[in-house]
């Protein structure tokens, strides 16, 4: 899900949905981020990597030596097309924020966003941010498979995963069209279908 948000992004801010030739830096080396700097590499990215967990490092060096490492702390300042945290959140902060050197901030962390405000100042400075509720949904989407009625289908899971893309290129033609951050047109979406929701209970 992280992968094809990622592909959206690119596909809104360069026209091309294509990581072949693009850079990217990735904080953190987790388990999602293992799967998504795989897809990278093998569509021809870039992939430059930050972590603070030294047997994480050496683990994925094994497998991507075409990775390229520096310290956690300069991982804002990599001048690419993509920022992807997985690690942390609140990674895009006041302290941070000017620091980035990129075009899309789209990764699988949880709350990015220090504060609300920083959407706006993303925007401001023409780089687009895919939300983190949206771009990351994969695991809860899988997780409500597994619980609904008959069993786990990974046939419909996957199929919902695979309509991260479309939501995410949605919410960034509604943000542009309402000239808004996208973080605050994804809340708006998100309020929306809850309230559609709550009223088909009312009515039943």
């Amino acid at each position: 899900g992280v992968y094809l948000g990622i592909r959206a992004s690119l596909q809104h801010a360069f026209g091309n949905p294509s990581p072949k030739g693009r850079s990217v830096a990735i904080q953190g080396v987790g388990s999602v981020a293992r799967g998504v700097v795989k897809a990278l590499l093998a569509d021809g990215a870039r992939v430059i990597a930050a972590d603070i967990d030294q047997q994480k490092i050496e683990r994925v060096a094994e497998t991507h030596p075409k990775i390229e490492w520096v310290d956690p702390t300069a991982i804002y300042d990599e001048e690419v097309d993509i920022f992807s945290p997985h690690a942390l959140g609140a990674v895009i902060n006041d302290e941070t924020l000017p620091r980035l050197r990129c075009k899309i901030v789209a990764g699988a962390a949880n709350n990015q966003l220090a504060e609300i405000r920083h959407g706006e100042a993303l925007r401001a400075r023409g780089i687009l941010y895919a939300p983190d509720f949206v771009i990351n949904a994969g695991g809860i989407i899988n997780v409500g498979c597994e619980l609904s009625d008959g069993g786990y289908d990974e046939v419909a899971a996957m199929g919902r995963i695979e309509n991260i893309p479309n939501a995410l290129l949605r919410i960034f033609a509604d943000a542009d069209a309402e000239n808004r951050p996208t973080n605050e047109t994804a809340i708006n979406v998100a309020k929306k279908i809850l309230q559609s929701q709550s009223a088909e209970v009312d009515q039943s």
